[in-house]
């Protein structure tokens, strides 16, 4: 019995594009990013959302008034959480812009406010005659301790208790801004020294009216002299209108 030789193995030619030299592969259908195939997708999402909300109108209700809380709800977490450590925006003190400052880099820039604010003056006018009076030179200063209550009282805004006292510290920075006055020191034995420097110049004692009879040749005339008020500085009230005066005083 004779052995035929192993048959080969049958070969096929591969026509047209396929049996070109090797080279990239080329795909038939569409790339991802076709514009026309987005297109198609975006119809295609559209055109689900309508007719699931056509189907269901409670769930478009629903979306219109979750949707806007949703947003609101993040916008107030986003200023709570930005801000949780530093002073809210268009809050002041003496003039200065502490907006968006920690407390230390607050209780800086206040210091330098409130140093400035010192070298004001205030006109103490009697009559004809003035004086003029640095609030340093009233007994006014600053401390630690002045500075830190400033800035205390700065930072209560936006960081109130409870979401009543939030909300309308909001609307106020939002329309005004929040202006706080300075707290300042007061040295009440140096204010009464230099209210004593023209105390005075100031005073006066009272004089009551008076009419005399004076002999003039064979009758008499009358002289009559007017009443004039007394004038007294009250230490004491002068010194602390001092005090709560100041804060309202132009930054100098």
């Amino acid at each position: 019995m004779s052995s035929s030789p192993p048959s080969k193995p049958a070969r096929r030619k591969l026509s047209g594009a396929a049996s070109t030299a090797i080279g990239p592969i080329r795909w038939s259908g569409r790339r991802a990013d076709d514009p026309d195939r987005l297109t198609r997708v975006l119809a295609w999402v559209t055109t689900s959302t309508v007719t699931v909300l056509a189907r269901f109108p409670w769930r478009f209700a629903v979306t219109l008034s979750v949707v806007p809380a949703l947003i609101l709800g993040a916008l107030v977490l986003t200023v709570r959480t930005v801000n949780q450590d530093v002073v809210y925006p268009r809050v002041r003190v003496d003039g200065a812009e502490i907006g968006g400052l920690g407390v230390r880099d607050a209780r800086e820039v206040v210091a330098r406010a409130m140093a400035a604010r010192l070298q004001s003056e205030i006109v103490v006018r009697a009559g004809d005659q003035t004086w003029r009076r640095t609030l340093t030179s009233l007994g006014l200063g600053v401390s630690d301790t002045s500075i830190a209550s400033s800035v205390d009282d700065a930072w209560k805004f936006g960081h109130r208790a409870t979401w009543r006292e939030w909300w309308a510290d909001v609307v106020l920075l939002i329309r005004t801004g929040a202006t706080v006055p300075p707290n300042f020191t007061l040295d009440r034995q140096r204010a009464r020294e230099a209210i004593g420097s023209f105390r005075s110049a100031v005073e006066r004692d009272p004089v009551d009216a008076e009419i005399v009879l004076v002999q003039a040749g064979d009758g008499y005339e009358v002289h009559l002299t007017p009443a004039i008020s007394g004038v007294r500085v009250d230490v004491d009230a002068t010194t602390e209108l001092i005090r709560t005066s100041a804060a309202t005083l132009p930054p100098g």
